[in-house]
Parts: structure tokens; sequence; C-alpha cells
């Protein structure tokens, strides 16, 4: 990863792990949708609910997070650990 890159990374907090797009993960719970990892609360998924993972990273405190795509495309952040992949 270029120096530049890294730096970005660190002042947003959030270190991207390498990850291939996911299809047909399911939320685990009523999860909260966030603008960013750690950020405001923007829409809450139902149990059950099928996304797609976009992305993926790492906040300043080792958590994974997903960053997510529901069926409509609205896109938004969850913890890693509310997601159930195939």
């Amino acid at each position: 990863m270029k120096r530049s890159a890294v730096i970005a990374a660190i002042l947003i907090g959030l270190m991207p792990v390498p990850a291939v797009a996911q299809s047909g993960c399911r939320v685990t719970g009523p999860v909260d949708v966030l603008s960013s990892p750690n950020g405001p609360v923007i829409a809450t998924l139902p149990n059950g609910a099928i996304v797609s993972i976009v992305s993926q990273g790492r906040d300043s405190q080792g958590r994974m997070w997903a960053r997510v795509a529901n069926l409509q495309s609205k896109t938004g952040w969850i913890s890693r650990d509310t997601l159930s992949c195939p």
C-alpha cells in the first residue's frame, strides 16, 4: 500500500482489508446502519435483510466493519459481526 494511502486510512480511522464484493449476506438481527464506522445512524436493517458487502475495514480499535448495499443500492456501514454470508 502506498504511503499516502496508509496515511489517508489512518486519518479516517479505518484500515482497508482486501475483500471481494460479496452478495447474499443476511443481517443477523435488527442492525443500525451508520454513515461511517462509528458514525451517526442513517437507517436500520431488519433481521434477515439481504445485503451485499461493498468493502470492509477495521477501525482504530481493531473492530471489523462492512460497507453494505441493500437491494435498493443504498449503502452504509455495519459491524461485520452482524452479518452471515454464504
